[in-house]
């Protein structure tokens, strides 16, 4: 039997040993394969999934300054938990995003302005 391979992108749910849902959400990481380490043992691999965002909050100087200062890239605070391989056939895959590899979609995180 083939495990699932979470992919970046996928909403998953992970279960416990009984058999209960723990956390769901979108896989937001996905470490790549790396090579052996200095002493070729292989490095954990993990993915990260995000559980939960919340707008990040304006802090006293941003509002002092209105205009004046370039706003911060990162408007959302992600909350994020690490799932090891070694978990990964605790995952339960759902679905995926729609269009996540639009062209759109792609220029959003990449600051490419050709269409």
């Amino acid at each position: 039997m083939l495990m699932y391979q979470p992919e970046v992108n996928d909403y998953v749910i992970l279960i416990d040993s009984e058999g209960r849902e723990t956390d769901k959400g979108w896989v937001y990481f996905k470490c790549p394969e790396l090579e052996l380490d200095f002493n070729n043992n292989p490095h954990t691999r993990y993915i990260t999934l995000e559980t939960s965002i919340k707008p990040r909050p304006v802090c006293e100087t941003e509002e002092k300054l209105q205009g004046k200062i370039q706003l911060p890239r990162h408007k959302y605070i992600h909350t994020l938990l690490l799932v090891y391989e070694s978990q990964w056939q605790q995952l339960k895959y759902i679905h995926s995003r729609p269009n996540c590899k639009s062209k759109s979609y792609y220029n959003r995180f990449t600051n490419d302005t050709t269409n």
